[in-house]
C-alpha cells in the first residue's frame, strides 16, 4: 500500500488467497491525528494452468486374410484428458468401428491382401491431434504366442489369426520335453481351441490344467491351392 497515493500493488508470484490490509487516514502536518483503522481485503486469484493438447501417435498392426483385428490406438498416445478416438478418414479396403472400450476394430474386405490405412483423431478442450493407423493384411496364419488361464475371459485360448480360412488343419501342442499335450483337427478359435488344458492323449491326464511356462506348437493346414503347409513356434501360458 503506497501511503502517498493509496495504490495497492500485488507482487508477482503472490500465492492465491485473501490478504488483509489495515490502514488509517492521518494529517500530513500532524501525523498523530488519525481516523480509526480501516480494513481492506485483497483477493488474489491463481492463474489456471493451460491444458495441453493431446498427442496422437501412428500405429501399425498385422492381421490375416478375412480376419478382423482390434487395435488399442490410445495405448501409445498422450491423452491429456482426451478419452475417445474419432475416425476421420475411413480405410479404402475395409471398415472400422470404435468399440465401447475405445479400441478400434478394423475388418478387411473379403479377399483383400495388402496394406490399408485409416486416420483417427483425439480431442480435448485445447485442440485435436490425428494419427494414421496402418494395417497389413497377409495371406498367412498369425499365431499369438501369449495366453492366460486366469479366468478373466481375456486371452484365455491360443489364438491363431486366419485359421478360419484353412478349416482343413491340425494343431498340436507340446511341452518343453517334447511330450504332446494337445491335438485337435479343425481348429477354429471358437470351440475347437487350446485353453491350457491337456486332452489326455499321452502321459498327461485329460482335463489337467497345464503348468505355467513355454510350450511349442505345430500347425499343419492345406492352403487355397491344396498344398500342405506347416508352421512351428512357441507359446507361453501364464496363470
Amino acid at each position: 500500500l503506497d501511503p502517498n497515493t493509496g495504490k495497492v500493488t500485488i507482487p508477482g508470484n503472490t500465492p492465491a488467497g485473501n490478504y488483509t490490509i489495515t490502514y488509517s487516514y492521518c494529517e500530513v502536518l500532524n501525523p498523530t491525528n488519525c481516523t480509526g483503522t480501516q480494513t481492506l481485503v485483497v483477493t488474489v486469484v491463481g492463474t489456471a494452468t493451460p491444458t495441453p493438447t493431446p498427442v496422437a501417435v501412428d500405429d501399425r498392426v498385422s492381421t490375416a486374410l478375412n480376419t478382423p483385428v482390434n487395435i488399442a490406438v490410445l495405448a501409445n498416445d498422450t491423452l491429456n484428458g482426451a478419452t475417445t478416438p474419432n475416425v476421420v478418414t475411413q480405410p479404402a479396403n475395409g471398415t472400422v468401428v470404435v468399440n465401447a472400450d475405445n479400441t478400434v476394430e478394423y475388418r478387411p474386405h473379403t479377399g483383400f491382401v495388402g496394406t490399408d490405412t485409416f486416420v483417427y483423431e483425439i480431442c480435448n478442450s485445447a485442440g485435436c491431434s490425428s494419427a494414421t493407423v496402418t494395417v497389413d493384411i497377409v495371406n498367412k496364419l498369425i499365431p499369438y504366442n501369449g495366453m492366460s488361464v486366469n479366468g478373466d475371459g481375456k486371452n484365455d485360448h491360443f489364438h491363431i489369426g486366419g485359421i478360419e480360412n484353412y478349416p482343413n488343419n491340425v494343431v498340436r501342442i507340446y511341452n518343453r520335453w517334447g511330450v504332446k499335450v494337445f491335438e485337435v483337427s479343425g481348429y477354429d478359435n471358437v470351440t475347437r481351441v487350446f485353453k491350457g488344458i491337456s486332452d489326455g492323449r499321452v502321459t498327461v491326464e485329460a482335463a489337467d490344467k497345464l503348468p505355467q511356462g513355454t510350450y511349442y506348437y505345430v500347425i499343419e493346414y492345406y492352403d487355397q491351392n491344396n498344398n500342405k503347409q506347416s508352421e512351428v513356434g512357441w507359446l507361453y501360458i501364464k496363470k
